[in-house]
């Protein structure tokens, strides 16, 4: 039996697989967490289905596993949030508070941590009244989130009104949320975690990118592709992003016999359609290892023009030694720069010339590899652990 104080970790969604960025970012700190501390994770899941968590990584570190079902959007729900400032985004019941508040009332927790600012702020009040011992884990300002997309989209879409709904009902949420007594905020990106310190009093504020970031270096590969585009490809943003580079950057490089892979998971209709007019593209579509893409490509491009939370895919990329040309919004809420860990282009002209110059002079850039071997160590384990062990204990 296990001697280790306990932590209830309680997530949206099931963390499980490891085919998305946020499952990433919350199994790695389960991971990390297991080390010092007995975690029990409390999913709330879509639909009413058994959940086997046998085969999945995840289960290792855990030392109990329970869900429950979210509730369900009805008319009554939707009136409500057209007529206050709810969300249509509330999963969750009284049943399912009571639920939480149970199992809080059956243990002693050390702590408990929340995934995700729209969960924390739809639970903290109740649950904070049996233990003040939270950590609410900001995986972006889901404010900034639906007010981006409900200023992007077109009047005549239906979305539109729901983008609206889901900001005028974020924005009262996380307001309170920034005003309730967690223990302390954790954070995935700079930029957030300075958004949160000039608008909460809480300074327990610990930025927390747990993700793996192992230097790799693939050498002896016969590079198949020139250019690699990685992203889930439903993703608007990242459609708007392929979509823009394709007409304004990749017309400028096809006639130089360039070949371009495009990765991700999806609908590959639309990026069928997208590709129809261009030469020199192989839709790969999902891969089950992207260390093999990775190492059969020479640049990754990352035209991301509007961007929440921080971009995994840089990390992915720059962790197996590619290079990446990017836009100055795919870096923000991270710690890298331009022309020393990857390069800038933020138009069409800039990205062409950078291609061009690293396809033409590979060894000039080897330095960047360089510089990130000197940042390696902040994503080391123990880094991270330490640092969250310092937060959970109120260290300064």
């Amino acid at each position: 039996m296990s001697l280790n104080e306990k932590i209830l970790y309680i997530t949206p969604y099931l963390p499980f697989p490891n085919n998305k960025a946020a499952n990433l970012f919350i199994s790695k700190r389960i991971e990390l967490l297991s080390k010092k501390f007995d975690i029990e994770l409390l999913s709330i899941t879509n639909g009413n289905y058994s959940v086997d968590i046998t085969n999945h990584r995840i289960n290792n570190y855990l030392s109990d596993f329970d869900y429950i079902f979210r509730k369900s959007v009805t008319i009554k729900s939707i009136l409500k949030a057209i007529f206050t400032k709810e969300t249509l985004f509330n999963i969750l019941s009284q049943d399912i508070i009571n639920n939480v508040k149970s199992k809080i009332k059956l243990q002693e927790y050390k702590l408990i941590i929340i995934e995700h600012s729209y969960l924390s702020s739809m639970i903290i009040e109740e649950i904070s009244e049996i233990s003040p011992k939270i950590v609410t884990v900001f995986h972006n300002i889901e404010t900034d989130y639906f007010y981006d997309l409900y200023q992007k989209t077109s009047f005549l879409n239906p979305h539109k009104y729901f983008y609206y709904i889901e900001y005028k009902g974020c924005k009262k949420n996380e307001s309170e949320l920034l005003k309730s007594n967690s223990k302390a905020f954790w954070f995935l990106s700079r930029q957030d975690l300075e958004f949160v310190r000039e608008k909460s009093n809480n300074k327990n504020l610990l930025l927390s990118t747990t993700i793996s970031f192992n230097l790799k270096k693939h050498t002896g590969n016969i590079k198949k592709y020139d250019l690699l585009y990685m992203g889930q490809l439903d993703n608007q943003r990242n459609l708007h992003g392929l979509e823009w580079f394709l007409k304004n950057v990749w017309r400028l490089l096809e006639d130089n016999n360039l070949s371009f892979a495009i990765v991700g998971r999806g609908s590959t209709k639309i990026i069928k359609k997208l590709i129809a007019p261009y030469k020199g593209i192989d839709l790969i579509g999902e891969v089950e290892n992207l260390d093999d893409i990775f190492s059969e490509s020479k640049i990754t491009v990352v035209p991301i023009f509007n961007t929440i939370g921080v971009q995994t895919k840089l990390f992915d990329a720059l962790s197996q030694g590619n290079i990446v040309i990017c836009t100055e919004d795919a870096i923000k809420g991270t710690d890298f720069k331009d022309n020393e860990h990857l390069l800038i282009a933020n138009d069409a002209k800039g990205f062409e010339y950078n291609i061009m110059s690293v396809l033409n002079n590979e060894d000039k850039y080897q330095f960047m590899y360089q510089n990130l071997k000197k940042i390696q160590d902040n994503f080391r384990s123990e880094v991270l652990i330490n640092d969250m062990l310092d937060s959970i204990n109120e260290k300064k």
